[in-house]
């Protein structure tokens, strides 16, 4: 399928791929879900699952990979860039 990302919402996404035929809802595989913590939000779950990895990273035991500090840090200057509208902006860290 061709087409392009559409993700709608703040703290958990609606994902479709828009195509010449419109939106086409995507789900997210079982295989991804396996062992994703479920609390009932959708936001806790996400924080869960990235504090079981930091934890077992710290104590030396296996770990999925997760974002780093300095991955968020460049995320974030990276949204506030595109909602800035300012155009270019250079990402090297300070």
């Amino acid at each position: 399928m061709k087409g392009t990302i559409d993700a709608r919402g703040v703290f958990s996404y609606d994902i479709s791929i828009a195509g010449p035929e419109g939106l086409t809802a995507k789900t997210i595989p079982e295989r991804l879900m396996e062992g994703f913590p479920q609390t009932g939000n959708q936001e806790q779950n996400k924080w869960n699952a990235f504090f079981r990895e930091f934890v077992a990273d710290i104590k030396n035991e296996p770990y999925q990979a997760y974002p780093t500090f300095r991955e968020g840090y460049r995320d974030q200057r990276i949204i506030d860039a595109i909602r800035s509208g300012s155009g270019w902006t250079s990402l090297v860290d300070r």
